[in-house]
């Protein structure tokens, strides 16, 4: 059974503070080069603002946002762990006037890296376990760990190796 290669898809919040920008530079440049070591089969960059309404109209999300959220906590509900604080959420009540509307709102994170085994969600970074916190850079490193190794085994003289890596006569 052949293991298939995931794809990766990296979501940047757009209009981010300063000093985050490095940061994602980073963190994208530490993708490609996964992609490029085959560790990934694809990587994909997207966008997203820095809050969702969860209760407006589907016709006003053109990103599938809302949609991208639910599989999200389907698989937060599969592997018992929770995508807050990260992705908070919250009830807004409109003081009138404004242009907010009521309803709940989901906060965007920074980034976030979701790993998939063709359309399949098997990991979302960043998300908290019942023991620790995973980031951005554990799901790097869980990606980095996929690589393949190469050992080498070096043969000197007569010698010829065995399971265990010693000679006996």
């Amino acid at each position: 059974m052949t293991a298939t290669v995931p794809r990766a898809v990296l979501r940047l919040r757009t209009l981010v503070p300063r000093g985050i920008s490095p940061i994602q530079s980073d963190v994208i440049d530490q993708l490609q080069e996964c992609k490029t070591e085959g560790t990934i089969a694809d990587l994909d960059i997207d966008t997203w603002g820095s809050s969702m309404g969860m209760s407006i109209s589907n016709d006003r999300d053109s990103t599938d946002t809302r949609k991208l959220l639910s599989e999200f906590e389907q698989w937060e509900e599969t592997h018992n762990c929770t995508l807050n604080p990260a992705f908070g959420r919250s009830d807004t009540k409109s003081s009138g006037g404004g242009n907010i509307e009521d309803g709940t709102y989901t906060t965007l994170p920074l980034l976030c890296l979701a790993v998939y085994n063709d359309t399949t969600v098997q990991a979302v970074y960043p998300h908290r376990t019942s023991e620790e916190v995973r980031t951005i850079y554990d799901g790097i490193a869980a990606l980095e760990a996929r690589k393949p190794t190469r050992e080498q085994i070096e043969i000197t003289s007569s010698e010829k190796p065995t399971a265990t890596g010693t000679y006996s006569h």
